[in-house]
């Protein structure tokens, strides 16, 4: 992989200034082949369509908002720049919904936490700190501080957040 990387940069390096103007994104595709012991590497350079862009912006995007990339995209050739501008539009919309959604769940799952920790100090818990650890025994985490943010539903560095605070306060 630094061989392929060290060759690129060079092609990149040496290649005429104008062209490079011309191809603004230029995708290497790689192809190794092997003749008898000695390995070929073969690099075409090839500019990316403005569709192609648009297809992976919206593979990515759609990854975002529900979690699975959109792979079916790259199928379909009746899409058109305007029609995938659109979709993206559209997505960008629902991007908008789900992340408030995301935003009340985990302000909800902090509450609850926060709740939790109230009842275990209430309970004999000496301090913040001793109330998490009663919790990463009670979730089975093993002291791992992310894993108990995913139990819990808070967004992850929250129960570090909440440790530093503790140990500043003392």
């Amino acid at each position: 992989m630094a061989l392929v990387k060290t060759t690129l940069r060079t092609i990149t390096r040496t290649k005429d200034t104008t062209a490079e103007k011309e191809c603004l994104g230029p995708v290497f595709r790689v192809a190794l082949s092997t003749l008898s012991p000695y390995h070929i590497l073969m690099i075409a350079i090839e500019t990316r369509t403005e569709l192609e862009e648009l297809k992976d912006m919206y593979c990515d995007c759609y990854k975002d908002v529900h979690g699975v990339k959109a792979r079916w995209v790259y199928g379909r050739q009746d899409l058109t720049v305007e029609d995938l501008k659109g979709m993206l539009d559209r997505l960008e919309l629902e991007y908008t919904f789900v992340r408030a959604e995301e935003v009340a769940r985990e302000q909800k799952a902090i509450e609850t936490a926060q709740k939790q920790i109230g009842t275990l100090l209430r309970h004999g818990a000496k301090d913040t700190a001793m109330a998490i650890r009663w919790m990463h025994e009670s979730y089975r985490t093993d002291g791992d501080n992310r894993f108990l943010d995913y139990e819990l539903g808070t967004p992850f560095g929250w129960v570090d957040s909440l440790l530093q605070e503790c140990r500043q306060s003392n």
